[in-house]
């Protein structure tokens, strides 16, 4: 409670979704994440956007969105192919949470990819291409 009066007292701005598309040699990436870390211009109170990639788009959750100015984006990507391990922790369903997706993420195609971006108020779509020199090398021929 203290940090959302301090937030609206402070003279904090207005934060909203943010939604866009990642994509990586022209394609969706099928799992992943986006963070979208306010940059030191906004101060130290400015929130953190956060949201899952699925099948090449994302949005963060309008109540937890951005605030405009200049953010760093990271990006984590996967394949989408479960792991074995993974397909069994997708399968167990824990009491509460039976909407929520599973783990099953597969193997990372590219390395974390950052980027600056600016995010300049609400409608903003936001198009992400995370460079093909990043691919992960499986040691497959």
């Amino acid at each position: 409670m203290l940090v959302a009066a301090c937030l609206l007292g402070c003279g904090g701005s207005e934060q909203f979704p943010v939604h866009g598309t990642v994509t990586f040699c022209g394609e969706p990436v099928p799992v992943g994440t986006v963070s979208l870390e306010p940059t030191k211009s906004l101060g130290d109170i400015a929130p953190t956007g956060f949201a899952v990639i699925e099948n090449g788009r994302f949005e963060t959750d309008p109540e937890r969105g951005c605030v405009a100015g200049p953010h760093v984006a990271r990006i984590v990507g996967y394949d989408g192919k479960p792991l074995p391990i993974e397909e069994e922790m997708a399968a167990e369903v824990i009491a509460g949470h039976e909407d929520e997706p599973g783990l099953a993420v597969g193997s990372p195609i590219f390395a974390e990819y950052t980027c600056e971006v600016d995010i300049e108020g609400p409608g903003l779509e936001l198009e992400i291409e995370v460079p093909a020199e990043l691919a992960v090398k499986t040691g497959q021929p």
